[in-house]
């Protein structure tokens, strides 16, 4: 769940945007980084105060921490995340490389 943390620190107020479990999770890590902290506030998924950046952000983290329940697997050997993204890469590069070549022929 998404929290704001307000608070202060020795020189200004702070605010702090935080994705925890609870409040108290918010909390302490409005401590960790310095805060005062004076109040800790939850922000709804659909509240029309949530920012396109903050559902843009919320649906990125969500897609970086997905998890396939079958793991990628290429000419039969299992694939890591980071090897698909690369692979996938490598694929559009040489489309654009083949594109590249077709319009200036």
């Amino acid at each position: 769940m998404l929290y704001v943390v307000r608070g202060k620190t020795k020189e200004k107020d702070s605010v702090l945007r935080v994705r925890a479990g609870s409040a108290a999770e918010a909390e302490q890590i409005g401590w960790k980084n310095g805060l005062f902290v004076t109040e800790v506030t939850v922000v709804e998924d659909d509240q029309p105060t949530l920012s396109k950046l903050d559902r843009l952000a919320g649906l990125l983290r969500r897609g970086w921490l997905h998890k396939p329940r079958q793991p990628l697997k290429c000419f039969g050997q299992p694939v890591s995340t980071a090897q698909a993204v690369v692979l996938a890469i490598l694929g559009l590069t040489t489309w654009l490389v083949d594109l590249h070549t077709l319009i200036l022929v």
